[in-house]
């Protein structure tokens, strides 16, 4: 499982473990009519993020996870292919040019045939 599944496995089970245990603090799912209360979805995702939120802060949750470098390294890769197929103009050109120096930078650890990457990109931005 990802961490993101990982987390959302645990935040339902201690939800059901929550209305488990008291059942009445929950509202209503159905009104009068059968059909779902007025703001029922918006009110479960609330109380799910205050569940998320207390769970993280007792840290009972895996921290979520960014990508790691290599994964930035292999997606800019990506990047450069999908922008370099649109064709040849300045604009392209230039981002073509900055998203290969972000790559090149990110990656140095896997290939150091550009040490002067992170320079170009830095002032770039």
């Amino acid at each position: 499982m990802t961490t993101t599944e990982t987390r959302m496995t645990m935040i339902f089970n201690e939800w059901a473990v929550r209305y488990a245990a008291n059942p009445d603090e929950f509202s209503e799912i159905l009104g009068d009519d059968g059909k779902p209360v007025t703001d029922y979805g918006e009110n479960c995702m609330r109380y799910l993020i205050q569940v998320a939120t207390e769970m993280d802060d007792a840290g009972l949750l895996p921290p979520i996870e960014g990508l790691n470098q290599e994964e930035l390294y292999f997606a800019l890769g990506k990047l450069v292919d999908h922008i370099e197929a649109c064709g040849a103009s300045t604009e392209l050109t230039n981002a073509v040019v900055l998203a290969h120096d972000i790559r090149q930078a990110v990656g140095n650890q896997f290939n150091e045939a550009d040490g002067f990457a992170a320079d170009r990109v830095r002032s770039a931005v």
